[in-house]
């Protein structure tokens, strides 16, 4: 959009490593018609990639819509869609429950369902998010929607650069707590997978008192097991480095199957399998989230009767997908997700033609 910005109501809702975020009144001009509201974040740094990246994939339902960047104050701005009910952390925080299906009921599929969804759209613009986590995805209750936002640590896939200062340490993979310069799109979808950890269980199932990158690598071998030697030469570290060998644990203190077994979930075993193939320690064998969209942990997601608490159906608008996806998906070999009523209808139509094909050929 090319207008004049006029701001009012100014209200500052967070901040962060590359700025604060507002929440504003936008006019076309002094005196002129409202746009509405909008989110506006003040960048610390003129250099900061972020403007580059949302112009670049704001055309997604999944990623959140970039309006505009310009300067004020000798800052640069970037203004964007809002979300009624800001960042997903917020959302765990006030409405996740110890006895609700999965922490957040069908809100956790629904929202990790559209995360990875604005993964695999992020993995076909060859963008590397490398910040993934609740405070970084935007939410909205009454449609039970969810967009990904704040590019300020995004990469290109064919950059390199020193990985100790990219995302936030309790949502990193292990390459990039090592500092390795051989990154994939597969480390977002580690990071969605820890995400959909704390939807489950109201924190990170490697969450640690204490922070650091060494601890958090003991935090992670202590539930999945210590790494091998062919771990650390796909991650692209020298597996006799400290404290990859002599700081490992000898063994597991808590797997994923202990931290999850309890867990309320109308199926629990779907979880873990899901949470198992993605954090891997190889990133090629964690899956594409096309592949994770098709696993059957989001069967509700794809069943059309679904509701959300509040009586709204499941917008059919998170499993409608754009022409550009579809051939990313084919050229990817992975199938389309489809909804299960529809999909029904589809089968039933097709044999009442059949149906009545034979009944005219017979009356012949």
């Amino acid at each position: 959009m090319d207008f004049e910005v006029v701001l009012s109501n100014k209200r500052k809702i967070g901040s962060g490593t590359f700025g604060r975020v507002y929440r504003v009144d936008v006019f076309k001009r002094a005196g002129g018609r409202s746009l509405g509201r909008y989110a506006l974040k003040v960048l610390n740094d003129d250099l900061d990639p972020e403007p580059r990246f949302m112009k670049r994939v704001h055309s997604h339902p999944n990623v959140v819509a970039f309006v505009k960047k310009f300067r004020r104050r000798g800052h640069l701005n970037i203004l964007y869609e809002l979300m009624e009910d800001g960042d997903l952390l917020k959302f765990i925080r006030r409405h996740w429950s110890p006895t609700a299906e999965n922490g957040l009921g069908i809100y956790t599929e629904a929202f990790a369902f559209q995360m990875f969804r604005g993964l695999a759209y992020l993995s076909a613009q060859r963008v590397l998010h490398l910040d993934i986590k609740p405070e970084n995805l935007l939410v909205s209750r009454a449609r039970g929607t969810l967009k990904i936002t704040d590019f300020g640590c995004a990469r290109m896939c064919r950059g390199r650069w020193k990985s100790h200062s990219v995302g936030t340490v309790l949502f990193n993979p292990p390459e990039l707590l090592m500092t390795t310069t051989r990154c994939r799109s597969s480390a977002d979808v580690w990071s969605g997978a820890v995400v959909l950890t704390e939807m489950v269980l109201k924190e990170p199932v490697f969450a640690s008192h204490v922070r650091g990158h060494r601890m958090q690598l003991r935090n992670i071998q202590k539930v999945l097991g210590p790494w091998t030697k062919k771990d650390c030469a796909q991650m692209g570290v020298n597996y006799n480095t400290p404290p990859l060998k002599r700081k490992s644990p000898k063994q597991r203190k808590r797997t994923l199957i202990k931290i999850f077994q309890n867990v309320p979930s109308h199926n629990n075993a779907a979880l873990l399998d899901l949470l198992t193939q993605m954090l891997q320690y190889q990133q090629d064998l964690r899956p594409h989230p096309w592949k994770v969209m098709a696993h059957p942990f989001f069967d509700r997601v794809l069943n059309r009767a679904s509701e959300l608490p509040n009586g709204w159906p499941l917008s059919e608008s998170l499993v409608s997908f754009s022409n550009e996806e579809r051939r990313d998906a084919r050229r990817l070999g992975f199938a389309i997700p489809v909804q299960r009523r529809r999909l029904r209808a589809v089968v039933a139509k097709a044999k009442q033609v059949a149906e009545k094909k034979e009944k005219a050929k017979a009356s012949r």
